[in-house]
């Protein structure tokens, strides 16, 4: 077919040589931005978040939320409801879990849970219903590791498993099996840590691992092999905290760093990007609340988090984007549930919860896109199992494309008399498990004779509603019995990276019966 269509176009070409170039205008039609569900949800460079109904925006929404419920053995599952961020428990919750479960993290696929039992000095491995989000547990779980696992973490690739053995002292690492989830000891682990390290942290390159030493009052920082998942300290490790570090997170640009310290303070630090090396903020260390155990950051890297313990409530913090510098968010802090010792925010930057120790629930919020304020969502809190110490939200795992329509308008151009005739594409792209990244939008227009190569971004409206124009030239070579063909091609992809496309084609025909 391409050879075919290849000497078609080299004939004509030989036989009509005073054909000119076309000139092709292209006019992109104005679209209103949306807001999600009547929320002013913040436009900018760097995102479009919206309602994951409207299948559009460049961060994924978890879909559900698991608790560990420390002092009964369980995981407390729920689903999350996309527009209030509601929790609903899960048919089957609450799942058995390990001797002490203590800290919880999902791989970046939504497919595989992984639990730090603190009590077992081991890691629980469970599978994620991707429909239902009910638990199974893998094969060979729960997997060794050293004494107190007291926190858990996953790379932002999704192949490797960290785990903090408070007791020991040490790290354990792990490979995962990506068929199903089964953890294999990383050679020489585990590694040293600074003493008693609670807390873990990857950086969002995947090149560094940081771990909050909580006795040592310092943070130790570690490259990752990218083949192998082993940890090499880098230089000037462990770096100073505050006493009785317990927490460590950082931005989503991996620019800048937050430890939680028992010493009611935030510390902040930059990092070198390309060795891993921390530098204390200007200002460093600010205040929290009592005794912080856990610190997280948003999605979007503006807002800093800290579940105050003893105060029963969350500290808000928005980042200087230049400094890192941490300035108290209006209002904060934030009341919850009594002894928060988990946070966590959800994967579109629209939800926060707690794990409230002491009165056995989790409180839910939704942030506020442009202060960082946090409000009450309905329902909250949400009733867990007995001393719940840490919180997760999972997104379901996503490995179908976007379903995009074309649509064109008109299809045929006539007579051939070489004028522009504005041709109408329109459509929707949607996705109903990662969503839409809308920046990933596009067009392109070819043309069989090679003559008209337009491209452009497409900006997408309500429900993933596109429209734009594109001026065409009603003219054929005179002997091309087929006529002449613009193939229109519109592309996407989603936040799970999957891309898709569809076509449509308008055409010049050889005559009205064609």
């Amino acid at each position: 077919m391409a050879s075919d269509r290849s000497s078609k176009v080299a004939v004509l070409r030989a036989g009509f040589l005073f054909l000119a170039r076309f000139t092709v205008l292209v006019i992109a039609a104005a679209l209103a931005q949306v807001t999600a569900a009547g929320q002013p949800y913040e436009m900018s460079a760097l995102s479009t978040r919206q309602n994951a109904s409207s299948g559009i925006g460049t961060l994924p929404v978890s879909k559900f939320a698991y608790v560990a419920d420390q002092h009964a053995n369980t995981l407390s599952a729920y689903t999350i409801d996309s527009a209030t961020g509601s929790l609903t428990e899960i048919p089957g919750s609450p799942f058995a879990a390990g001797n002490s479960p203590r800290s919880l993290c999902a791989d970046p696929r939504g497919r595989f849970l992984y639990e730090a039992d603190w009590y077992s000095a081991s890691v629980s491995a469970y599978t994620i219903d991707p429909s239902t989000g009910a638990l199974g547990t893998i094969p060979g779980s729960p997997f060794p590791a050293g004494s107190e696992t007291a926190a858990v973490v996953v790379d932002p690739s999704g192949r490797f498993v960290y785990a903090a053995n408070q007791y020991d002292s040490t790290i354990s690492a792990y490979t995962i099996n990506p068929t199903n989830g089964v953890l294999i000891q990383v050679a020489g682990s585990p590694y040293s840590s600074g003493s008693w390290p609670v807390g873990l942290a990857v950086a969002p390159s995947g090149k560094f691992l940081y771990s909050a030493n909580w006795i040592a009052s310092s943070v130790s920082a570690y490259a990752i092999d990218g083949i192998t998942g082993g940890l090499t300290e880098i230089a000037g490790s462990p770096f100073p905290a505050g006493g009785g570090a317990f927490q460590v997170a950082i931005t989503p640009s991996g620019n800048f760093a937050y430890v939680a310290a028992q010493t009611n303070s935030v510390y902040a630090y930059t990092v070198n990007t390309s060795t891993g090396a921390l530098t204390a903020v200007v200002g460093s260390p600010f205040d929290a609340g009592s005794s912080p155990y856990y610190v997280a950051v948003d999605p979007l890297g503006k807002f800093v988090y800290v579940a105050n313990f003893f105060s029963s409530n969350v500290s808000g913090y928005s980042i200087n984007q230049s400094s890192g510098a941490l300035t108290t968010i209006s209002g904060s802090p934030f009341q919850t549930g009594e002894w928060p010792g988990g946070l966590t925010i959800d994967l579109s930057g629209r939800f926060l919860y707690t794990a409230n120790f002491a009165s056995d629930n989790s409180s839910g919020f939704a942030i506020n896109p442009l202060t960082g304020a946090l409000t009450a969502m309905p329902g909250s809190p949400f009733a867990t199992g007995y001393r719940p110490i840490s919180v997760t939200t999972v997104g379901a795992t996503d490995t179908t494309p976007p379903l995009i329509k074309v649509s064109v308008a008109p299809k045929q151009l006539w007579p051939p008399n070489g004028k522009m005739v504005p041709v109408t594409i329109s459509g929707t792209i949607t996705d109903t498990g990662s969503g839409v990244n809308a920046t990933s939008a596009a067009y392109a227009v070819q043309d069989e004779y090679g003559e008209v190569q337009p491209t452009g971004a497409i900006t997408l409206g309500p429900g993933g509603s596109y429209s734009f124009t594109v001026l065409l030239q009603a003219s054929r070579l005179g002997i091309d019995l087929d006529g002449r063909r613009y193939t229109v091609t519109v592309s996407a992809s989603d936040n799970a990276g999957n891309a898709g496309s569809e076509s449509g084609a308008v055409i010049v025909p050889h005559d009205q019966r064609h």
